[in-house]
């Protein structure tokens, strides 16, 4: 396949490896493959991506993952605008960042399959990643130090959400199920039980069941109820409050309640709990 080879030096003109562009091609742009990395986000409009061999509709929202081994171009712009961000990376950012990560951080397929994945975040979730995409390229042309800083803090977590080991099975998870999730892990939501994960969840509670059964194996009762309990297990351990006090602080208003759920949880009493840890300090 003739093709042409794009150079760091001709495209990355900063000295700290990164760059970004901001894309809205009339034309077609030769085949080619690259030194570089590159990450890829559709903003608007739509076209095909011819690459290695194949050709994969590119759709607004669509997230990408160019390998400096891929083939491609972009062609057959549907509409008058097609617009796209792209991060350049040299290898030796992502090789740095991924030795630091360690091997078991990405998963193996994401450099070994013939084609990179093809990601298609929702709604929410596209609009989050065109917010910090939009960020980082107004960061461009300032601080190269800060730049560089955050450039490896966005690719992380677009890596860590949807290439990493950890989550391969997993890349399909709603944004703002995970976000919710974040957000619960805060005490001042998880004490408030699991309609305070409905509001932030911002879904019907028969959705946000479905989704949480499906992504996660339980339902959000489930899951709140396991925040909160280990939170008190927690303060029992390291902290000063008594049984009592510690129910309150985390949500229960019943110290019955609590009192059984925590059994059942750890087969121990809370105080009893709180007695066998606080003997091993």
């Amino acid at each position: 396949m003739s093709h042409i080879h794009l150079l760091c030096t001709d495209n990355i003109p900063t000295s700290v490896g990164v760059h970004m562009r901001y894309n809205k091609p009339k034309h077609e742009f030769p085949m080619h493959d690259h030194e570089f990395h590159e990450i890829v986000l559709v903003v608007n409009g739509h076209a095909n991506h011819y690459i290695n061999g194949s050709i994969v509709p590119m759709n607004t929202g669509d997230l990408y993952f160019i390998r400096n081994t891929d083939i491609h171009t972009y062609s057959d712009f549907v509409g008058d605008t097609f617009e796209y961000y792209t991060l350049l990376l040299d290898t030796s950012i992502t090789d740095e960042l991924f030795a630091f990560l360690g091997k078991g951080f990405l998963s193996e397929s994401l450099f070994t399959s013939p084609m990179p994945p093809t990601l298609h975040p929702d709604k929410v979730e596209k609009e989050a990643l065109d917010a910090k995409f939009s960020t980082l390229f107004l960061m461009l042309n300032g601080d190269e130090d800060r730049f560089l800083t955050e450039t490896k803090l966005l690719i992380t977590d677009i890596f860590a959400k949807y290439h990493a080991d950890s989550v391969t099975a997993k890349n399909n998870i709603p944004l703002w199920l995970e976000y919710a999730r974040e957000k619960m892990n805060l005490p001042k939501n998880f004490t408030q039980g699991t309609e305070r994960f409905y509001e932030i969840c911002g879904r019907s509670r028969e959705h946000c069941t479905r989704m949480m059964k499906k992504h996660y194996g339980i339902s959000p009762n489930t899951y709140v109820s396991e925040l909160r309990l280990k939170y008190a297990a927690n303060l029992l351990t390291s902290g000063d409050l008594t049984v009592s006090e510690t129910a309150i602080e985390c949500g229960y208003a019943s110290i019955p309640h609590f009192y059984g759920l925590f059994t059942k949880r750890f087969g121990l009493s809370p105080k009893e709990y709180r007695d066998r840890t606080k003997n091993k300090i």
